[in-house]
């Protein structure tokens, strides 16, 4: 008996279940931020030319549907600023320095290849789904649920076999024989994971098939024909050049957190090694990233967490001569709003980084170099060389990843929170159960303070920012 093939069969009665898994929903699909109308990387241009029609106009002369008076551009503003192409100050959007890059880009003449290597790089940083670094946590999220499911090996020889063959124009009823489109497609499915990956050679090709002859001959009667067909027009909800994209991303991904940062021009030259395989003009791209390092070096830095500086005590000498770009009040003492400051540029995490070493000295001496946490778990402190009292750790309460989340900077007091190493540590590691304790406690504690600086922040947007799923 081919449990395979019978499970597929029986779940292919049951109406919700199809509908979750063909469905153009974005929980159903690998990656979110694609959206519903051509879901290639290289589409989310697409969204980035619609929202610039509302650039610089206030929210209020936006246009409406007719039928819903809803904001025709709504759906734009989310990822828009969580890929860093826009900001917004006082209700009106414009572009950041990175936005106006990536309008030179989309002018630049690249074959496919190209187009996509330099869009994977712009969205590298983006923060879809309130998730840092959205496009590599969320494929190591998919893989690593592919291969609790099936194994390492199984997963890896999926993507190798149709990356190879992905010039070869795979229609749809050969797409049934490559084993990533039922990866692709029931990812979410772990009892069809474990089911495809045990099952015999005999009893896969049986169900792939199937399958296949449906592709074919157009009969929508199982999930995968109602994905990818539909009764008016050639296909569905999805393609294979689309499925395609998945796998180019997650594969990609994949590679791409093996390298490690060391020198902009030396990191580039890595990644564009990744893609030795596609038809790219290595010196040409080379040279847009180059002459565009302003933005692009800030996009790897914040990919490699390389200036993550918040378990520092003492200052270094970069610090201190960066204090000399800034031009905001160091040693204010009142919450009150602030001007964002463009993290997309070299300079603006220069003034960000001048910022936080002065300021956090200030948030130390104001906390009387105690734990914020110290009423709730008792710390214990040891006294720090530098400053001769209680070592102290400052710590961005609203992450400084998602800066662009607010229209005011979160670069300010009412944000920096003063840690002990142990709670320091716990605010990051801990289980989610001890974390949603502590998160919720700041919370409390700073909320009016977060406020009165105009950054509007709800619990529930924490959690998603701290990656807590659930706080139960």
């Amino acid at each position: 008996m081919n449990m395979l093939f019978n499970y597929y069969l029986d779940k292919n009665s049951i109406d919700s279940w199809v509908k979750d898994f063909s469905s153009a929903a974005q929980k159903v699909i690998m990656y979110s931020f694609k959206g519903t109308n051509g879901r290639l990387l290289t589409n989310f241009y697409n969204k980035y030319k619609k929202f610039k029609e509302v650039e610089g106009i206030p929210r209020n002369k936006w246009p409406v549907s007719s039928k819903t008076s809803q904001e025709l551009h709504k759906q734009y503003t989310a990822p828009m600023k969580a890929s860093r192409l826009f900001y917004e100050e006082n209700g009106i959007f414009r572009q950041t320095a990175k936005g106006k890059v990536y309008e030179k880009f989309l002018s630049e003449e690249l074959n496919e290849d190209e187009r996509w290597l330099l869009s994977y790089i712009f969205l590298l940083d983006a923060t879809f789904d309130n998730k840092d670094n959205y496009i590599l946590s969320r494929s190591n999220e998919i893989y690593e649920i592919l291969v609790s499911n099936t194994s390492e090996s199984f997963v890896d020889s999926a993507l190798s076999e149709l990356f190879t063959n992905k010039n070869l124009g795979i229609s749809d009823k050969d797409i049934a024989f490559y084993d990533f489109l039922y990866l692709d497609t029931f990812y979410r499915d772990p009892d069809f994971l474990k089911l495809y990956y045990n099952a015999s050679e005999k009893d896969k090709k049986e169900l792939q098939k199937y399958v296949s002859e449906n592709l074919e001959e157009k009969n929508r009667n199982c999930v995968i024909c109602k994905k990818f067909i539909s009764p008016s027009r050639s296909s569905g909800n999805y393609t294979v050049n689309e499925l395609i994209d998945d796998l180019k991303i997650l594969m990609f991904s994949k590679e791409f957190k093996k390298l490690k940062y060391n020198d902009f021009e030396g990191t580039i030259k890595a990644i564009l090694k990744l893609y030795d395989n596609y038809d790219i003009d290595n010196e040409k791209i080379l040279g847009f990233l180059i002459d565009n390092k302003n933005i692009f070096e800030p996009i790897l830095m914040n990919v490699f967490k390389v200036e993550d500086i918040d378990d520092s005590e003492e200052d270094t000498e970069e610090e201190k001569y960066d204090s000399q770009v800034i031009n905001v009040d160091i040693n204010y003492s009142g919450d009150k709003p602030e001007p964002r400051i463009d993290d997309t540029t070299i300079v603006g995490k220069q003034q960000l980084r001048a910022i936080f070493a002065m300021r956090k000295k200030i948030a130390r001496e104001k906390s009387n170099y105690t734990c914020e946490l110290e009423m709730l778990n008792g710390c214990r402190y040891f006294t720090s060389k530098t400053t001769k009292h209680n070592y102290i750790e400052v710590h961005h309460f609203v992450p400084r990843e998602f800066r662009n989340n607010f229209e005011n900077s979160i670069d300010v007091l009412a944000n920096y929170i003063t840690l002990c190493p142990h709670c320091h540590r716990m605010i990051h590691l801990a289980t989610d159960r001890e974390r949603v304790n502590i998160i919720r406690y700041i919370y409390n504690q700073r909320k009016n303070r977060l406020k009165n600086c105009g950054i509007e922040v709800e619990f529930a947007d924490l959690l998603n920012f701290y990656n807590i799923e659930d706080e139960s």
